[in-house]
């Protein structure tokens, strides 16, 4: 499929845009919070920062991600299978947190001390 490119002058500067439509990539988080747009390329890969404000995406099957709320707030992260949440993953996690408990003294709210 042939994009549409258009050669422009944003800032003085020389830039040329291509139409993303059907681009797949993968959305990054980077280590400061911010996004940007990864496109694969072979090996080699092109981040792109998102100014787009209100873009369309749509989650592959392969992404192992799941929709969350707990009746406060709402997330989209990994699926419990890929973070061990699964009920065989809940009865581990209970325990460490069991030991945690005894490692750090906890006042009666369940706190830190």
């Amino acid at each position: 499929m042939k994009r549409k490119k258009w050669k422009l002058k944003i800032r003085g500067k020389r830039v040329v845009a291509k139409d993303a439509e059907g681009v797949k990539g993968c959305l990054i988080r980077e280590a400061f919070g911010g996004h940007v747009f990864r496109v694969y390329k072979g090996s080699e890969f092109t981040d792109y920062d998102i100014h787009h404000a209100d873009l369309d995406i749509e989650i592959s099957k392969d992404a192992h991600a799941a929709l969350y709320d707990d009746g406060k707030r709402q997330w989209l992260d990994y699926d419990p299978k890929t973070l061990f949440l699964t009920k065989k993953g809940q009865k581990t996690l209970k325990r460490v947190s069991v030991k945690a408990d005894k490692v750090f003294k906890r006042d009666k709210g369940g706190e830190r001390k």
